[in-house]
């Protein structure tokens, strides 16, 4: 059967260099618009103020690495690597692990020009060129996050929502739990004394130590604590999570934050008390870092170091999909367009997960949803551009949505992959 989410069809399509309609065969994101529907979406009011003007301090407290414990951090990285490694890739941690030894130096000015061209009705940004999204290819290449959750399993907690049961995983997370009230008695900086506490300590819970300290930092920063200890567990016993959806859940939530305390400080429109707008910080926690690299993938002249090659666009649709030395193209990235047939039992994880970014659906956070749309942006996924669908939100429960997203591709689907 056809892939329901890729409609083909025969359309005068226009370039978009310009020029002469001409009647071809289109492939667009489905759902796409049968007429004109939805709301009244206005580009951003451009330019802002200049930030030393506003009334507004911001803290990224997810972009700010570990400059203190950098080094020790990775050797720990290291030493968990060489016993655990196994475990890493098949939960689909792997890489985001590796990477999390690297820093990515904040810019912030870049941060909040992304911002600015936010919308928060669409999770996306509207630039002169068109509109483009963070998507979850970009959290799976960027980050190196897995999509994918072990719906087989789903008794076994593979969900982040889901709490423990066997009386070993409740045994873990209740030491966990002292550990932390151990810590927290010390009063001393968490993270570190957490390091240093677990560090080549043997303990029987040492890699479960390790990845909470990860998540905290790393991946939902915040302080260590009850809510990831489940997780940590669950991956430690190579239970597979969806965690790419879950931070591009919190991103696009702390993007809207951002956009909607922009408008507010900048604004000179008094509230009812009668006093102009005054807000003083607001704190971030989400790893914004991912815009800005997302940002330098896409936007060449952003890059801080410029590339050998030259392109003719300001803006690359698919970066990903670019022959560049030291890159390995993932598979579902084809140099001549061809029609696949995927599915089944036998379904590679790489090319299920680059299915499941292309549908509509929604985000599902620790404590919150985010609609998804890529219908939006095909370009971004090589294929043509219609009018997308505009899919208003519906009240839905976490759990729900979070099992439907993660129901099995369990039939063949004959999947049109463009070059």
């Amino acid at each position: 059967m056809e892939d329901p989410t890729i409609v083909e069809r025969e359309e005068l399509l226009v370039s978009a260099l310009g020029g002469i309609p001409q009647q071809i065969v289109v492939h667009f994101l489905d759902p796409v618009a049968a007429s004109t529907e939805g709301p009244n979406l206005k580009p951003p009011s451009i330019p802002f103020p200049p930030e030393s003007e506003w009334p507004l301090k911001v803290s990224f407290n997810g972009c700010n690495g570990w400059r203190d414990q950098q080094m020790k951090w990775k050797e720990l990285v290291e030493t968990m690597e060489a016993i655990y490694h196994p475990v890493w890739k098949a939960v689909g941690v792997y890489g985001a692990l590796k990477s999390s030894v690297y820093r990515v130096q904040t810019d912030q000015n870049l941060i909040f020009g992304l911002a600015e061209r936010w919308c928060c009705e669409t999770n996306s940004f509207m630039f002169p060129w068109g509109e483009d999204i963070i998507s979850l290819e970009d959290m799976m290449i960027l980050g190196g996050f897995s999509f994918l959750g072990d719906l087989e399993n789903k008794t076994q907690h593979d969900s982040v929502l889901s709490s423990l049961q066997s009386r070993e995983l409740v045994e873990i997370e209740k030491n966990l739990e002292n550990a932390q009230r151990e810590i927290i008695g010390l009063k001393t900086n968490n993270h570190c004394r957490w390091l240093n506490y677990f560090m080549n300590s043997g303990k029987d819970y040492e890699h479960e130590a390790f990845l909470s300290l990860w998540l905290s930092r790393f991946v939902f920063p915040c302080k260590i604590g009850a809510p990831i200890f489940s997780i940590v567990v669950s991956l430690a016993r190579g239970m597979r999570l969806e965690l790419a959806a879950n931070i591009l859940a919190s991103i696009y939530r702390d993007l809207g934050s951002l956009k909607q305390a922009m408008i507010m400080a900048s604004s000179e429109v008094p509230h009812r008390n009668g006093h102009i707008f005054d807000i003083h910080k607001l704190s971030l926690w989400s790893p914004l870092f991912f815009v800005q690299v997302w940002a330098w993938e896409r936007m060449v002249s952003l890059h801080p170091e410029r590339l050998e090659l030259q392109y003719k666009s300001f803006f690359l649709w698919r970066p990903y999909a670019l022959a560049v030395k030291g890159w390995s193209i993932p598979m579902f990235y084809k140099e001549n367009e061809e029609r696949t047939i995927v599915g089944g039992k036998n379904l590679d994880p790489e090319m299920e997960s680059f299915v499941r970014c292309l549908r509509e659906f929604e985000l599902v956070g620790l404590y919150y949803q985010k609609p998804y749309r890529p219908n939006r942006v095909e370009m971004q996924f090589g294929y043509d551009q219609d009018f997308p669908k505009w899919i208003p939100r519906s009240p839905s429960c976490l759990e729900l949505d979070w099992y439907s997203n993660n129901i099995p591709i369990d039939s063949d689907l004959r999947l049109y992959s463009p070059s």
